[in-house]
């Protein structure tokens, strides 16, 4: 696995798990760590709209969890 998709992969975990956990306070922050210490990736993402995208992204209408594929009205 190369870094971005390294990257990519965290995003998504924290999105899934912030996006259920209230208490987290919405925001994904991604940092890389590595021999030389780390270098911020990203700062305080929200979070509602990580999840928009990428349930726009799976062909939702951005309504749905696309985890389980229920929809939110």
């Amino acid at each position: 696995m190369n870094l971005k998709e390294a990257i990519e992969l965290g995003r998504r975990a924290i999105t899934h798990a912030t996006y259920r956990d209230a208490a987290s306070g919405g925001g994904v922050r991604i940092y890389h760590v590595h021999n030389n210490g780390w270098t911020k990736i990203c700062e305080n993402v929200d979070v509602n709209k990580l999840h928009y995208e990428d349930s726009l992204e799976r062909g939702l209408d951005g309504q749905g969890d696309y985890v389980t594929g229920t929809k939110y009205y």
